[in-house]
């Protein structure tokens, strides 16, 4: 597209830029996604007749019940981020994967989080 120099800097406005900067920012998602997660648990278990996935009560299918659809919510911004890393190394900027790399991440380390507390406790 066009290029722009500032101070001897030159910074390129390419849609490929624009993709590879949204997919860093989409990380920012995480804040919500992670809040619309717990709330989806617990919403679950209390529609099941349950205080909450924490409860001593709660049986193992409820844990299934309840914490699968809020892995799925909280893994909603890692799809957004592999859209636009995607995008951006389609047309040309290989280091987009870097982003998505985090992403991903971030989403297993939840998920195995999650899973050896439950497991531990």
């Amino acid at each position: 597209m066009g290029a722009t120099t500032t101070m001897g800097h030159v910074e390129e406005r390419s849609p490929a830029r624009k993709d590879y900067h949204v997919a860093w920012w989409s990380l920012l998602l995480f804040l919500v996604s992670g809040a619309a997660a717990f709330a989806v648990a617990e919403g679950l278990a209390s529609a099941y007749g349950y205080d909450g996935i924490q409860d001593d009560r709660a049986p193992n299918w409820l844990v299934l019940a309840a914490g699968y659809p809020a892995l799925l919510v909280f893994a909603v911004p890692a799809l957004v981020t592999t859209h636009y890393a995607g995008r951006a190394r389609r047309a040309g900027l290989s280091v987009a994967v870097v982003p998505m790399i985090v992403a991903w991440g971030i989403a297993v380390v939840f998920a195995a989080q999650n899973v050896i507390a439950y497991l531990i406790g």
